[in-house]
């Protein structure tokens, strides 16, 4: 098969997948696993036919041409639908580690850029943070210019300076006569009284009770709380959890939502710590499958994601997945197929639906079947306590 033949069967898969993807989420998923693809098939092939026939023949340089055309095809609306930067970077960054065409690595390095620009206007100063770009950084073998010494440098001969002239030439004090007593500051102490003095800018009415607030209600600010809490998003997008209405600026108590806990609802949940890992013990319900299970709580995980055989247990039809993308804890990238399942439980707290990841591999470690991430945790305000192992919910 040639490259250019190989090249187009691919494209023909990628574009059936994507005539059938519902939302865009599975069509940025059609392009990683395309991506992804690219690189385990076309790439070795263009590599082979180099060492084989040589670069400078015309059968590589066809097949060089077909590669970088198909490249283009995938790769630009990849970049524009791509909403996980850093992902994306890793992604296209270890696509081009793996390719030994100059022309097609340069082609990656301008869409690697392109997407570099795109974060960096998204969310300035994230790609800073960029491991990936770090170890690059690092590892590369240049050396910039020794600015640190010469700065060193001049700031002795500064301070060098700077002493030399205080000995020369020493201040001079001024006359005692060129001060002036400060003129003294009458201070009024007001007189104490035992009685206590009403404030006229207090409402009289503020020991009043109040209407409690329900679930999903919006409260005034002196609204007393109870076991109420409040939760609230800014105009950046992050969601915050309050125990008192009067923490919310005035500007989000319009859109805030206020939780009641019942009285005989359970509160905490057991957890076991290992290794500073919680490990929490979940059920989790799909259809009228029903399944305990173990996950590891990880705040930087996205969405939680299960091993295959979790997923098997719960008996997920592989039929109703659809492709995604997961970052691994060596930074690797992997393709997953994400599912629906109809709850999600720990403890008290529940989430349904809830989208969940089904990764390739065999989990996080022996004793965890998956990860539970921040599509089940960000919707509740809790604290961990590692003295009791228990999860406190607010």
């Amino acid at each position: 098969m040639t490259i250019d033949t190989l090249c187009k069967k691919l494209q023909t898969s990628i574009t059936f997948q994507l005539r059938h993807a519902e939302d865009e989420y599975e069509r940025r998923g059609v392009y990683v696993t395309g991506l992804q693809e690219f690189s385990n098939t076309v790439l070795p092939a263009l590599h082979v036919l180099g060492e084989a026939e040589g670069a400078e023949t015309k059968a590589y340089i066809q097949g060089q041409a077909a590669v970088i055309d198909f490249l283009t095809w995938l790769a630009i609306p990849f970049i524009r639908s791509c909403t996980d930067h850093e992902i994306a970077v890793t992604l296209l960054d270890e696509i081009g580690a793996g390719c030994t065409d100059p022309q097609v690595q340069k082609k990656l390095t301008i869409y690697t850029n392109q997407l570099k620009a795109r974060w960096h206007q998204a969310e300035p100063g994230g790609l800073s943070h960029n491991p990936r770009a770090v170890r690059h950084r690092q590892g590369s073998g240049k050396r910039g210019f020794p600015l640190l010494p010469i700065l060193m440098g001049v700031l002795f001969c500064v301070l060098g300076v700077g002493i030399v002239l205080k000995v020369m030439f020493p201040p001079t004090l001024p006359e005692a006569k060129d001060f002036q007593p400060a003129a003294p500051i009458a201070v009024k102490v007001a007189p104490v009284t035992s009685e206590p003095q009403s404030s006229p800018e207090l409402p009289q009415k503020m020991s009043e009770p109040k209407p409690s607030a329900r679930a999903g209600s919006v409260a005034s600010p002196s609204e007393p709380d109870g076991e109420n809490f409040y939760r609230y998003i800014d105009n950046q997008g992050v969601i915050h959890f309050v125990d008192n209405s009067d923490k919310i600026p005035p500007r989000y108590r319009g859109k805030m939502t206020v939780y009641r806990d019942s009285p005989s609802t359970s509160q905490t949940t057991k957890v076991r710590i290992i290794n500073n890992q919680v490990l929490v013990t979940v059920t989790l319900r799909n259809g009228d499958r029903t399944v305990d299970a173990n996950l590891l709580l990880d705040t930087g995980c996205s969405v939680t994601n299960i091993n295959g055989d979790l997923a098997a247990r719960l008996n997920i039809d592989g039929r109703t997945t659809r492709p995604g993308i997961a970052r691994v804890a060596d930074g690797r990238t992997v393709a997953t197929r994400m599912a629906r399942l109809d709850a999600l439980s720990v403890g008290p707290r529940t989430k349904s639906p809830i989208e969940i990841s089904i990764m390739p591999n065999s989990g996080p470690g022996e004793e965890a079947d998956g990860l539970l991430g921040m599509n089940f945790l960000r919707d509740y305000a809790y604290h961990i306590d590692f003295n009791s192992q228990h999860i406190r919910w607010h």
